[in-house]
């Protein structure tokens, strides 16, 4: 299977926190968030990719004032083949790794967590949901036993930065769900909350769906604190 890269950015300063990055991305994703701001990445023609070899020219020529390389999608962890090119860009340029991922394939980022240095989880919403609200093709309990063996695997990882971080879609995020989610969540793991922007979702049911206030986000980060997990508001 050829993977299939569809973007890349040369330069970054959001993506890698605290590090000047390039950002790849790949095409494909296993799940239909409503409100995903990279609907574009579902399905992207093939006449579009961009070749590993391209990618790996333009990190070279960066290499002296990039210091990380981000792997983001769609959804990185579909495709086996990139645990190798993964591996090439931290061994030929050293550069600092970070994935961004759903954390719904826990062997593929146990596979890699040798060349990655951060680890992003976006936790989307209870296990229930992921098949009946964000078009998951596996039961709650698959994609319960999934995320816990992903957050069980990530909290023996010291030295990385794992983050996870979780979209505020009022329909699919309310309190009493990011209460059943914090089971997935590391107790040592920064957990971010962020907005939903609804010009920018890829549904149109999502793009008329009001957000919540700045101080309705406050409020759930404060009551995930009040339960002992390091919740932050990115902005």
């Amino acid at each position: 299977m050829t993977i299939p890269f569809s973007g890349f950015k040369g330069t970054t300063l959001v993506d890698y926190p605290g590090k000047v990055a390039s950002i790849i991305f790949v095409s494909g994703c296993n799940l239909r968030c409503p409100y995903c701001h990279n609907g574009r990445l579902f399905q992207v023609d093939k006449k579009s990719l961009i070749s590993p070899v391209f990618l790996m020219e333009k990190l070279r020529e960066r290499k002296e004032f990039i210091e990380a390389a981000v792997f983001s999608g769609g959804e990185p962890s579909l495709y086996e083949e990139l645990a190798g090119f993964i591996e090439e860009v931290k061994e030929s340029l050293g550069l600092n790794i970070k994935l961004d991922t759903n954390g719904l394939n826990p062997p593929f980022i146990e596979k890699v967590s040798k060349y990655v240095d951060y680890f992003a989880i976006d936790i989307k919403a209870t296990p229930m949901l992921y098949s009946t609200l964000l078009g998951a093709d596996m039961s709650s309990d698959e994609v319960r036993s999934n995320l816990m063996a992903t957050k069980q695997f990530l909290e023996t990882q010291s030295g990385k930065i794992v983050e996870y971080r979780t979209t505020l879609y009022p329909p699919v995020v309310s309190l009493p769900f990011l209460q059943e989610m914090s089971a997935f969540v590391p107790r040592n793991a920064s957990w971010y909350l962020q907005q939903f922007v609804a010009a920018t979702a890829w549904s149109k049911e999502a793009q008329q769906t009001p957000p919540y206030t700045n101080s309705q986000i406050n409020s759930l980060a404060n009551s995930l604190k009040d339960l002992g997990y390091h919740a932050l508001v990115r902005n």
